[in-house]
């Protein structure tokens, strides 16, 4: 297999980012009572959300590697990095569980309720994003001059 520099835990993120963040916008939509385009809307959603937390889960994997793995010295990156870590594992944790449930229950996707577990999903990663977007471009952490 071929090297990613400096690994390959950017490339799951993104996919997992994107396929969760836009899974879960289709199905808040849903939960508030859209109702052209429901039938297509809930199968993009149920499918989004099942391939995000795959990506997600591709991505804890290789950063839990990466954070293993990286030698960082600075104790404010590796202090970065460890918020960076808790984080996504406890977004990656609850997309998991959100995505699983929507697809063995897809009616929940009619329940105005859902919409918050679906809301959760995107702050946490957003929470997570943000932290990590910090690790790289605060604390260089991952970047090769």
């Amino acid at each position: 297999m071929f090297e990613v520099i400096p690994n390959w835990h950017p490339v799951f993120v993104k996919f997992g980012f994107a396929l969760t963040v836009t899974g879960a916008l289709s199905g808040i939509l849903l939960c508030l009572g859209i109702r052209p385009l429901r039938e297509p809307l809930s199968h993009f959603t149920q499918i989004a959300l099942a391939i995000g937390a795959v990506a997600l889960s591709f991505a804890v994997v290789s950063g839990l590697w990466a954070f293993a793995t990286l030698i960082v010295e600075d104790v404010a990156a590796r202090a970065a990095m460890t918020t960076h870590r808790n984080w996504a594992v406890l977004a990656a944790t609850v997309v998991i569980v959100v995505s699983a449930a929507t697809l063995a229950a897809p009616k929940l996707l009619e329940v105005r309720g859902w919409a918050l577990p679906l809301l959760t999903c995107v702050i946490l990663l957003a929470i997570a994003a943000a932290k990590g977007a910090q690790v790289v471009y605060r604390h260089g952490v991952g970047v090769f001059s």
